[in-house]
């Protein structure tokens, strides 16, 4: 039989609790651990400049929030376009005027992505086949 005091119980009791603690801190604190022991420096007027890299991520979201956006529209769009039956050049018209509200993304690392998307599209929902001439006009409108 094993012989435990209530002191030796209390002590691993709470270095395992401190351990199990420890390792949750780091997991899900780890970014904010970096921030602390690497602080940005401060310039001449004593202010923290803005961090590039929470610039970045506020632009990434906004990207998404773009992107996540005209995959919504540029799916209800197929979908009205495969219950009406469009032709190919109104399908086209249609693909470049949509396009237009999104102008930041003709210029985006998304935009191989929705070409790509768009000539998928025509050809499952709408049953149009683009080629790589017609899909680059969609992007010209």
């Amino acid at each position: 039989m094993i012989n435990i005091s209530w002191q030796g119980y209390w002590i691993w009791l709470a270095v395992i609790s401190t351990g199990y603690y420890l390792v949750i801190y780091l997991l899900y604190y780890r970014h904010d651990l970096k921030a602390w022991i690497h602080p940005k420096p401060y310039n001449s007027d004593g202010i923290v400049p803005a961090s590039e890299s929470i610039i970045q991520l506020h632009v990434e979201k906004d990207a998404e929030r773009l992107i996540d956006s005209c995959m919504d529209e540029l799916n209800a769009f197929f979908e009205e376009s495969r219950r009406k039956k469009v032709m190919k050049e109104e399908l086209i018209y249609s693909l470049q005027l949509l396009l237009k509200k999104y102008p930041s993304l003709k210029d985006s690392e998304y935009k191989e992505s929705l070409t790509n998307l768009i000539a998928t599209q025509c050809e499952d929902t709408c049953l149009v086949r683009l080629n790589a001439d017609e899909v680059y006009h969609v992007w010209l409108g």
